[in-house]
């Protein structure tokens, strides 16, 4: 166990309204990396310090309270949970469980960052043989309408590409109210060309764009709904 005997320490750890609100100088305070030394931290009264939680257990009120440093709310943290429980075994193995919990899923969000990172490079190695010149992108936007913007790749580079916008056409019969599906119509350029990184999933790219993303077409002669107002 690391204790925290200095309570500027533990403030250089949490925003200031978080720290002054729940730790106080005479707070006895310990920071634990995981669980195995829990029951043992509760059972002397200690708060807990967590990764970016504080967990503030009662033995008397048999409740706990975890808080989460947040230091662009309003008032520095978030509350997790509040709860009052039948034992205190009971909140020690519920406090365990959430312990447990955030740190598998700081485990599995950097084991999906890692390899989200890896087929990016992958895609990279492979950017000639997974996109071609000709490939049609599409870019979907709009709050209360669908815009829907073509585009055609007009030259592959090392890890981005150029593209031109093109122009679209209505799917003949798809007509609504104010709405009807498009499709691009290749070739017929209507735009600068725009030279745009590319990201890699796999052999799934987008390019990225100013209201999110641009993805390759892939519907054909169906189209994709597009909307408007008068």
């Amino acid at each position: 166990m690391k204790y925290l005997k200095n309570i500027k320490q533990i403030n250089e750890d949490f925003s200031e309204n978080f720290s002054a609100q729940f730790i106080k100088p005479n707070d006895k305070t310990i920071t634990l990396s995981d669980s195995s030394e829990l029951e043992d931290a509760i059972k002397n009264e200690y708060k807990i310090i967590f990764n970016d939680y504080l967990i503030i257990p009662d033995l008397e009120k048999i409740t706990c309270l975890i808080v989460r440093d947040a230091p662009r709310s309003k008032y520095g943290y978030k509350k997790v949970q509040h709860y009052r429980y039948r034992s205190i075994e009971r909140m020690i193995q519920d406090i365990k469980n959430v312990m447990d919990s955030t740190e598998k899923y700081k485990k599995d969000k950097e084991e999906y960052k890692q390899e989200k990172k890896q087929k990016h490079q992958e895609g990279i190695k492979n950017i000639k043989n997974i996109i071609k010149v000709g490939d049609i992108l599409y870019d979907s936007w709009g709050y209360e309408q669908t815009n829907i913007d073509f585009y055609q790749i007009v030259k592959v580079l090392d890890a981005s590409v150029v593209i031109r916008e093109i122009s679209s056409e209505n799917v003949p019969g798809s007509e609504g109210n104010m709405s009807a599906n498009v499709r691009p119509v290749p070739n017929s350029f209507i735009g600068d060309e725009i030279r745009k990184n590319v990201k890699f999933y796999g052999n799934k790219y987008y390019l990225p764009s100013k209201f999110g993303s641009i993805s390759k077409y892939e519907n054909g002669d169906k189209g994709v709904y597009s909307s408007w107002y008068a």
